[in-house]
């Protein structure tokens, strides 16, 4: 379940011991360091974002991923005929054992789809579909809108996102916040330490080029 904005965001200062609309940070301004950490939780765990859709496919085997999508997460199943699920193939196992897969007749019901993560808004069926073949869509979608002052002050707005990543967007705002000020060596420790929480809150290893701020001290030369 999701929690209200304004509880996400007064976990935030209390924190970073700021009370009222806010004097070093501002409200509005935590706001938009939630909306900046949906862009980075998208990029990590496109899943957090992930909704089920009825899709009509367009006729052949490539199928591009509806308006709003950012990245495929599973084809469920067909949504004629038996319903019978659609199980994943690489292009390489495709090519190897079926090398004509992209010209053979067209059906209704697919068995298997293929999808490379380098072309994130394609995705391939087998057999090729007939136009309008219908199946269930697992996909990421970018955030439907973005969250301003009137979501934290108005304390009805919920976050996009389930429970289970609140702590992983507690620390990223927490990390935006002391990023700000990160001339200062010790905020600059600070945000680093947060941005390290932030990824073992969603069990992603923290990559050695992750950013860092070019005001850091470390990083002059």
């Amino acid at each position: 379940m999701a929690i209200l904005v304004s509880a996400l965001i007064d976990a935030v200062k209390n924190t970073l011991q700021e009370s009222g609309t806010g004097i070093r940070w501002t409200n509005t301004e935590l706001v938009d360091y939630l909306n900046q950490s949906y862009d980075w939780l998208l990029g990590l765990m496109p899943e957090a974002f992930a909704d089920n859709s009825e899709f009509s496919c367009a006729a052949g085997t490539r199928q591009e991923l509806p308006v709003g999508a950012v990245r495929l997460v599973d084809v469920k199943r067909n949504l004629e005929g038996a319903m019978r699920p659609v199980n994943f193939k690489s292009q390489e196992q495709m090519d190897r054992v079926i090398p004509d897969w992209h010209s053979r007749p067209a059906s209704n019901q697919q068995q298997y789809f293929i999808y490379d993560e380098r072309d994130p808004l394609r995705f391939y069926v087998y057999p090729p579909a007939k136009e309008g073949s219908l199946l269930e869509l697992l996909v990421a979608l970018t955030p439907r809108s973005r969250h301003t002052l009137r979501s934290y002050d108005e304390n009805t707005e919920k976050v996009f996102v389930q429970e289970q990543y609140n702590e992983a967007l507690r620390h990223y705002i927490i990390f935006l916040a002391f990023d700000k000020d990160s001339e200062d060596s010790f905020n600059a420790q600070l945000a680093q330490a947060n941005l390290q929480r932030a990824y073992n809150a969603i069990g992603v290893k923290m990559q050695n080029d992750v950013r860092v701020s070019p005001k850091n001290p470390v990083n002059k030369q």
